[in-house]
């Protein structure tokens, strides 16, 4: 495309003297001066002909980490999709349009070894400590200290000694209601006001009387109970030839618990690597970095997997209808995704965007609102959407459809930034596998500040 004068007043990297040139060549040499290690290349050719010719696929096996298309119509994006899926290649679609912001990410699978929970769950397993860590804590003779040096006593220790006691007195594993007789213990235990380090198991006791079998996530079993599985399919695989042997490490000599977290002894990672080599896996396939890697973060270990972009609305589109029925503020956004389909409904029909033409927009209003209606029946969710004007009456659909014709497809820079910022982010994620991406639709409203993901071809 070329730089019209509309672009003057939406996109910061044209001026007057750019108005008639490819616009991807004027972008580019501004963009490559953000960042001097940064190279690239523009292709001066409309994205459409591209997606559309024989070429792609060929353009695509060029060894493409990841693809980002931004403000394709929904024909072109159906077909980049269909493409990036079957040469198992990422693809982020981004489209803004006014104040509106949308991404959907598309991958097969996303296999994290170091997710970054935002809660960790705690694996000193104190109600069932491991032999060395309990030998070293009933070495220490709390009766023969004095003061000073029982304040320095870690909390650790203290928490494992109440544990041989209560197990001594009850002749059970301590459990979550046994808390009263601990926070007693502890109490009892105190020599000075403020005593640090009792104070310090008295906050971890939740996390200390955590019982053994929980050591383990949901999500992380999951994963690991897969592997077998998706290690026969996918034999190349580091990740699931490493959970593999994890799971094996359970089953045999973890007792049904993975290896612990923090600093992992040699003879666990040793292990590891020996039932590695029994399934025939040698040192240079997997190395003893991956293997400790996998280890100290068994319960961060997820899998993300999304569908096709492409067949993201066939109905019934129950995650979408969940949303739109959903009395939650930020949910109200869903609306959008079906203004979306219009508006390319729309340029699709009209070869312009609703209020695209100069002068009054007002007469687009009711042929967008006409496609509306046209796209919730084709889509099955009229009932839905009088659902969502059920739960938001503070929001007229009216309204809304002539914000759209009032945006006339303009790309302003706030919403621009900010969909850069988050499609960046979420690229990041995927090609460093670390984190998890975006599930996997995510819809940013500038007007209000609010944003709504879901997961469309998962429903």
């Amino acid at each position: 495309e070329m730089v019209t004068p509309q672009d003057l007043g939406s996109n910061f990297f044209v001026d007057r003297g750019s108005v008639g040139q490819p616009r991807a060549q004027v972008a580019l040499g501004l963009l490559q001066e953000l960042n001097e290690e940064v190279r690239g290349d523009c292709l001066v050719q409309s994205a459409s002909s591209l997606i559309a010719s024989a070429e792609l696929r060929e353009v695509l096996s060029g060894g493409y980490t990841a693809v980002i298309a931004s403000n394709l119509d929904e024909e072109c994006g159906v077909l980049l999709s269909e493409q990036c899926w079957d040469l198992d290649i990422p693809l982020f679609l981004v489209q803004t349009n006014g104040m509106i912001g949308m991404v959907r990410c598309q991958f097969k699978e996303h296999a994290v070894i170091e997710s970054k929970p935002e809660t960790e769950l705690f694996d000193l397993r104190l109600s069932a400590p491991w032999e060395e860590l309990l030998e070293a804590a009933r070495q220490v003779d709390l009766g023969s200290l004095d003061e000073e040096h029982r304040a320095h006593v870690p909390w650790v220790y203290l928490m494992i000694q109440m544990v041989d006691r209560f197990k001594v007195e009850h002749g059970r594993q301590p459990a979550f209601k046994d808390r009263p007789w601990f926070e007693a213990a502890i109490e009892a235990s105190k020599h000075v006001p403020d005593q640090q380090n009792l104070e310090q198991a008295r906050d971890n006791l939740r996390a200390a009387l955590m019982p053994v079998e929980r050591a383990l996530c949901d999500e992380a079993r999951e994963v690991l109970e897969a592997a077998p599985d998706h290690c026969s399919q996918h034999p190349g695989s580091k990740f699931w030839v490493v959970a593999k042997a994890v799971l094996e490490f359970m089953q045999n000599e973890g007792n049904g618990l993975p290896p612990l977290a923090g600093k992992i002894p040699d003879m666990v990672i040793l292990r590891v690597q020996n039932i590695l080599q029994e399934n025939g896996m040698s040192q240079d396939s997997v190395p003893a970095s991956h293997v400790r890697l996998v280890c100290l973060n068994c319960n961060a270990l997820r899998v993300a997997r999304t569908g096709k972009a492409a067949g993201d609305w066939t109905p019934p589109c129950s995650s979408l209808v969940e949303k739109l029925q959903s009395w939650d503020p930020a949910d109200a956004n869903a609306i959008w995704v079906l203004l979306f389909r219009s508006i390319d409904r729309f340029q699709k029909i009209h070869s312009r965007f609703p209020g695209a033409n100069p002068g009054d927009f007002s007469g687009d209003v009711p042929l967008l609102k006409a496609l509306l209606h046209t796209v919730m029946s084709e889509m099955q969710l009229t009932d839905a959407v009088q659902g969502w004007q059920q739960a938001h009456p503070s929001l007229d659909l009216d309204d809304l459809l002539h914000e759209c014709c009032r945006f006339g497809n303009s790309q302003l820079h706030p919403v621009a930034a900010v969909m850069g910022g988050i499609v960046s982010q979420e690229v990041l994620k995927v090609v460093t596998e670390q984190f998890l991406p975006l599930n996997n639709l995510f819809v940013y409203n500038g007007i209000d500040s609010t944003s709504m993901s879901m997961a469309p071809a998962l429903c």
